[in-house]
């Protein structure tokens, strides 16, 4: 091996090591770094020492606001850590405070059996739709299901583990008759939300409400004129500045994109408009929904 070689990786190594120490670190960092940093993302940082618990449930709006300073000032100390952003810093205060289980799973502890495992992510689930239900507002579904159903075009986004969910909604509502796609690629969906017009419904789904690819997407529809959905688990979220309307689901978790208690709620949100969309369309819906059905007989035994 070379000697640039092996400098190179030796570089990579002590990289990866930091992040690694940064990651795992996120409190000590914070407490150490503090007589340097400036006044204001000291403001943020005395924040999140004091309530690193309910820190990993708030966005990055939220936690702006309750430290009395910007979403800027965030995203500044979460670069002084080394981190790329402000969801590695809920992960790296989670991985300080959290039992190594409950990076899993919030209410599972190493002694479960599979049974109890089982038990407790069906009730979390149960209790993720109940609080959903209880913060929807019925003027915000009511006209969200009006705009759908009357829209030219219905355009879904969503990346990574909401891309799933997306991807599920653009299945349902393509029976209803109303033109619609689904677009996972943020390349795709900036160019297509520059074609839109105010005739046309984009549903941009990010339970973080703070995907910056999605961002864009929803910016460009925005420019067009199109109305604008969020679903998103934040009620407060960047996101929300650029929606026309935003669906909250409520289910309590903290920095896991990969579990599926959000997922599942926005799954029964988007149930839930798409009925509402077929029942607005009556016979027109239906009609759409028996040639779909019709036209899928030939695939099965």
């Amino acid at each position: 091996m070379t000697q640039s070689a092996t400098e190179s990786n030796g570089r990579a190594a002590m990289e990866a090591d930091e992040k690694r120490r940064a990651m795992v670190g996120g409190l000590p960092m914070l407490t150490s770094i503090l007589p340097n940093l400036r006044n204001a993302e000291q403001r943020v940082a005395e924040y999140i020492i004091a309530n690193a618990e309910e820190v990993v449930y708030l966005s990055i709006t939220d936690l702006a606001e309750r430290s009395g300073t910007s979403e800027a000032t965030v995203s500044r100390l979460c670069r002084r850590l080394g981190l790329k952003g402000y969801q590695e810093l809920k992960i790296s205060l989670a991985m300080s405070i959290l039992p190594e289980s409950k990076h899993v799973y919030e209410t599972v502890i190493d002694d479960d059996d599979p049974y109890t495992i089982c038990s407790k992510v069906i009730n979390s689930n149960i209790r993720g739709l109940q609080d959903t239900l209880s913060v929807l507002d019925p003027e915000h579904l009511e006209t969200t299901i009006e705009r759908l159903a009357e829209a030219r075009r219905i355009e879904f986004y969503g990346t990574g583990g909401s891309a799933a969910v997306a991807k599920d909604a653009h299945h349902k509502f393509v029976k209803t008759g109303v033109p619609c796609v689904f677009y996972e690629d943020p390349h795709m969906q900036v160019m297509s939300a520059s074609l839109l017009t105010p005739d046309d419904v984009v549903v941009a789904i990010s339970y973080s409400g703070s995907n910056r690819d999605i961002h864009e997407s929803m910016q460009v529809a925005r420019d067009q004129g199109a109305f604008i959905i969020l679903i998103t688990g934040f009620a407060k979220c960047p996101l929300a500045r650029l929606s026309d309307i935003t669906l909250w689901v409520s289910v309590g978790e903290t920095f896991k994109s990969e579990s599926s208690r959000s997922r599942i709620a926005q799954l029964c949100v988007l149930d839930s408009l798409y009925i509402g969309v077929m029942m607005k369309r009556g016979d027109a819906g239906m009609k759409s929904l028996q040639s779909t059905r019709e036209a899928v007989v030939g695939k099965r035994f």
